[in-house]
């Protein structure tokens, strides 16, 4: 897939991590659960992308997602933010840790690298990319 798309230019590298291929139910059900194991949500608020989390991400996480992927920002940084007013109308997600980034709407295989790295990075317990 990659060979035949990415040698056309119709996708990049990193659009490969934005599916797997699996038989294996078992293999599917692991896929799911670790991607949402620290990652909830995202929506956009006005300009922002917010991405919610089930864990507050320590400063060093925040600077390790900036170093990785500040080419997918429009502008700025990635900061860990409160529920803007907009949000906090959604009752069960309003207590929500969240990052909130200038995305540039078009790397979204980079973005699902991002997540992958969140999930790996803070869903040990003992992780100190976790505020305890």
């Amino acid at each position: 897939l990659d060979r035949f798309l990415g040698s056309r230019g119709l996708i990049s590298p990193e659009d490969t991590s934005l599916f797997s291929i699996t038989t294996n139910t078992s293999e599917a059900v692991e896929e799911i659960l670790n991607f949402y194991s620290v990652y909830n949500s995202m929506r956009y608020v006005k300009q922002d992308l917010i991405i919610r989390l089930h864990l507050e991400p320590t400063p060093q996480m925040i600077e390790l997602l900036n170093d990785k992927y500040a080419r997918f920002l429009e502008t700025g940084r990635i900061e860990r933010v409160e529920a803007s007013p907009q949000e906090k109308g959604d009752e069960h997600l309003k207590e929500l840790p969240r990052i909130k980034l200038q995305f540039n709407r078009k790397d979204i295989g980079l973005l699902r690298q991002m997540i992958d790295t969140i999930n790996q990075k803070m869903g040990d317990v003992d992780s100190p990319y976790v505020i305890q």
